[in-house]
């Protein structure tokens, strides 16, 4: 089945709770699946049935990366529990992270040009001057 694909990638506080708002909500049917956000955790879901819930927290703003891509199919492995949802993975967080693992996860869906040092400072750089990127062929077509 076709349509858009969302993804979430978190950058919220290590303290963030359900009651702060901000949860991912996957919908499916007469059901939904709560995501709560959790640093460094990105999320790749079928974005036609989800929601971002109203940040409540007064402590700290929830950060974090949205964005749909459209193509011609959706992944085809699902999650177990949740067809909404493709893929999840913890990214590591701080200096002493492993980006070696943290780039074998995203290879898995992320075309090898977006994962290049050189580009991402490149794209850093056009956000921060434009506020919007538009990334052709960021997923892998072989997803």
């Amino acid at each position: 089945a076709g349509g858009p694909v969302g993804f979430s990638l978190f950058l919220t506080e290590s303290w963030w709770a359900e009651g702060d708002g901000g949860i991912l909500e996957l919908f499916e049917d007469d059901a939904s699946t709560k995501i709560v956000p959790k640093g460094g955790e990105l999320y790749i879901y079928q974005a036609s049935a989800c929601g971002i819930t109203r940040v409540l927290s007064d402590e700290a703003p929830q950060l974090a990366v949205h964005g749909i891509f459209v193509q011609a199919e959706t992944p085809s492995e699902e999650l177990p529990g949740c067809s909404k949802l493709f893929a999840s993975c913890q990214l590591s967080t701080g200096a002493t992270g492993d980006f070696a693992a943290d780039r074998e996860l995203l290879e898995a869906v992320i075309s090898p040009k977006y994962l290049d040092l050189q580009q991402m400072e490149s794209l850093c750089q056009k956000f921060e001057d434009e506020s919007q990127l538009r990334l052709p062929g960021f997923l892998r077509s072989d997803c």
